[in-house]
């Protein structure tokens, strides 16, 4: 009776195991898959779904490529404004390097005793009253007036510019500027 007992006790425990995994495995399937056959074809109610949201990540993707497409295009003008940018800053450096050739030239022309004798002129052309003034300032060259006018107290400098005629007096002005502007800035 004693193998018979055993024999009754493993059979039980087996038919025990048997129904405790099939519980288990019910509990583990229904939460996690639910009541519903997974094996089961649901084939358009899906496919539905699906496909809508395949349309919106397609309309996502279009739209995305349209803003990639703009950005590219807007690329290539800031590459074509930044080329004209580079030519017109390659163009005012030439206008530089002239002004600076041409105040070399006149550095040149107004070297040691030419200095002092546009000194002395500045001040004989300051002197003249009025009228002679006038008709000297519109008689001599203007890059000879720029060179008196920079050469020249700010008093007599000023003489000088209120004799000129309004146009020359603008281009000696502005030639003054331009060469002021470039010995400030290490020209």
């Amino acid at each position: 009776m004693n193998e018979q007992g055993n024999a009754k006790v493993a059979l039980g425990l087996v038919i025990f195991s048997f129904f405790s995994f099939v519980m288990t495995f019910g509990t583990i399937w229904i939460a996690l898959i639910g009541f519903e056959n997974p094996f089961e074809d649901k084939g358009a109610e899906l496919t539905g779904a699906e496909l809508a949201r395949a349309d919106s990540l397609r309309a996502a993707e279009l739209a995305m490529q349209q803003k990639i497409i703009m950005l590219q295009e807007e690329a290539e003008r800031l590459a074509l404004l930044r080329d004209s940018l580079n030519t017109e800053i390659s163009s005012r450096q030439d206008v530089v390097k002239k002004l600076e050739s041409e105040i070399a030239r006149l550095a040149g022309q107004v070297g040691g005793e030419g200095k002092e004798r546009i000194g002395k002129l500045a001040g004989i052309v300051a002197g003249l009253d009025a009228s002679n003034l006038k008709t000297v300032t519109n008689n001599l060259d203007v890059d000879l007036l720029v060179t008196l006018v920079l050469n020249a107290s700010s008093r007599k400098a000023r003489v000088l510019m209120n004799a000129m005629d309004p146009a020359r007096a603008a281009q000696v002005a502005e030639k003054v500027a331009r060469i002021r502007n470039l010995n400030e800035n290490g020209g």
